[in-house]
């Protein structure tokens, strides 16, 4: 059951990792506040699958291993909040750039 559990959450980290590298591109090519919007959303999806997954894993564990396994997870959480970061720097960024460009319409 613990190795069946473990297919799973690999799963999980492989589609976390995809919509990663999609909000990472989607940043660095200056896609726009909506595309961002969606992959950041996207990314935010894929977090909470790879945590719970991680966390159904670790119940067939003990706890010197779920010691060991959190490595694993502070990593990918560290990642996560360093892409919440970047998500509203964007969105900050972006629309203070749209409201100067709307007032110098005015």
């Amino acid at each position: 059951m613990a190795e069946e559990a473990k297919k799973v959450r690999t799963s999980a980290k492989s589609r976390f990792t995809r919509k990663w590298n999609e909000f990472v591109k989607a940043i660095n090519d200056n896609k726009g506040i909506d595309f961002v919007k969606a992959t950041f959303a996207q990314l935010r999806d894929a977090w909470s699958m790879v945590e719970g997954k991680h966390d159904l894993y670790t119940l067939f564990l003990t706890e010197e291993e779920v010691e060991q396994n959190e490595p694993w997870i502070n990593e990918l959480q560290e990642l996560y909040s360093e892409g919440a970061v970047i998500h509203a720097r964007y969105i900050e960024e972006h629309s203070q750039t749209e409201r100067k460009r709307i007032e110098g319409l005015s």
